[in-house]
């Protein structure tokens, strides 16, 4: 598994690393086989959201986003 997460542009690299940590760990948890990668980006860099579109179902496929998604906004991140 392969995921962004995008944090406020003011926190440091050890928080967000820490972030991840827990994140990644929460995943093991509950699925032990698998191998997590993350990348940690500035929620206020426009560039954070230039692949958005990658490796989703629906623009594969040539359809919509389901309705209701949107991208998250920094109120979405909760910190530990």
């Amino acid at each position: 598994m392969s995921f962004h997460v995008l944090v406020p542009g003011e926190w440091t690299v050890q928080k967000g690393h820490n972030l991840l940590e827990h994140i990644e760990s929460d995943i093991r948890s509950a699925l032990p086989k698998i191998t997590v990668f993350t990348h940690l980006e500035s929620i206020d860099d426009p560039a954070s959201w230039d692949d958005t579109a990658l490796d989703r179902v629906e623009n594969r496929l040539g359809e919509s986003a389901p309705e209701g998604t949107r991208q998250p906004s920094a109120d979405d991140i909760q910190t530990k």
